[in-house]
C-alpha cells in the first residue's frame, strides 16, 4: 500500500465528566472565565449539549451557572484547562441560572435561546430524522 493509498483513522477523544467537572475554563486569550460546573447531556442523540461554567460568588453565594454551547468548545490549553471561545464580557450578559433555579434546562425555548446567543444554531434544529 502506498502513502497515497493508506486510509487515515479516525479515534475518539474520550474522557469522563469527573475528570472535566472542576477546571479551570479560560478564552483563547488565556483569561480566566470560571470553572466547569458540570456537562449537560442530551440523552435522546448522545451528546454534550452544554458546557456549564460556574463564576463570581464566595463560598457557593452568588454564584452564578452559565450554560455555553459545546459547540464554543475548542479544546484543552497546556496547563489543563478547558477552552471555550467566549469572551468575558459575553459570559457577563449571557442567559444563566442560580444553584436552586435549574428550570429552564427542560425548556426547549430558553435552551435555543442560549444557543442563538453565542451565536450558534441548536443542534436539534438541524437533526434529520
Amino acid at each position: 500500500m502506498t502513502a497515497m493509498e493508506m486510509e487515515t483513522v479516525m479515534r475518539p477523544q474520550i474522557t469522563r465528566s469527573k475528570v472535566i467537572t472542576g477546571k479551570t475554563v479560560k478564552n483563547p486569550d488565556q483569561k480566566v472565565l470560571g470553572t466547569v460546573h458540570d456537562l449537560i447531556l442530551d440523552m435522546e442523540s448522545g451528546r454534550v449539549a452544554f458546557l456549564v461554567l460556574s463564576t463570581g460568588g464566595i463560598l457557593g453565594i452568588g454564584e452564578k451557572f452559565i450554560p455555553v454551547p459545546w459547540e464554543a468548545y475548542s479544546g484543552m490549553t497546556g496547563d489543563d484547562a478547558i477552552t471555550v471561545d467566549v469572551t468575558r464580557e459575553t459570559l457577563e450578559s449571557a442567559p444563566n441560572y442560580d444553584r436552586d433555579a435549574w428550570e429552564g434546562i427542560h425548556d426547549l425555548g430558553w435552551l435555543s435561546r442560549v444557543y442563538q446567543y453565542y451565536g450558534f444554531r441548536p443542534y436539534w434544529e438541524s437533526a434529520t430524522i
